[in-house]
């Protein structure tokens, strides 16, 4: 059995973690961002508390390759813990999320990660649908700069596909 697996790197320091896709746990939404994954996703991280202490990347359009409005809610929780890859869509005119440039009449894709402890309640379930196996502590310390300095700079891509 193979597993996909993806990198998480913060781009101005180089920091990388890697995070293997639940596909026995949330097999449609690891298919559809596999797929939205053919090309890495670059985006600023924005610090986010939604669930706890997490950094929030909204996929650029371009990488909206499949429809994922009508994704389930596969292996969702309210408590996510430190290293779980999460993603939210938020349709066109939801009053949930709102993100600098975008618009309520935009559709948000929000892929996110949880970086630390400190688990914040109230924020809803989400799906995880990934688990950084590797690199999350260095990762992490790189994360709570955002958190003090601003957005950085994020790239999330494919990873060859390694044996278990």
């Amino acid at each position: 059995m193979t597993r996909k697996r993806i990198e998480i790197r913060e781009l101005r320091s180089g920091v990388a973690a890697t995070a293997v896709l639940l596909e026995s746990e949330a097999p449609k939404t690891c298919a559809a961002l596999w797929e939205c994954l053919e090309e890495p996703i670059e985006t600023d991280g924005i610090q986010a508390a939604w669930v706890g202490p997490e950094i929030m990347l909204v996929v650029p359009k371009h990488n909206q390759r499949v429809d994922v409005s009508g994704l389930p809610e596969e292996n969702a929780t309210a408590f996510p813990q430190p290293g779980d890859v999460l993603f939210r869509y938020y349709p066109p005119h939801c009053e949930q999320h709102y993100v600098g440039e975008l618009h309520q009449d935009e559709a948000i894709w929000d892929l996110f990660f949880i970086y630390s402890c400190d688990p914040v309640t109230g924020g809803g379930s989400f799906p995880v649908f990934a688990r950084i196996e590797e690199g999350l502590e260095a990762l992490a310390s790189e994360c709570r700069k955002v958190r003090h300095s601003g957005n950085a700079p994020f790239r999330v891509a494919r990873l060859p596909h390694r044996a278990v």
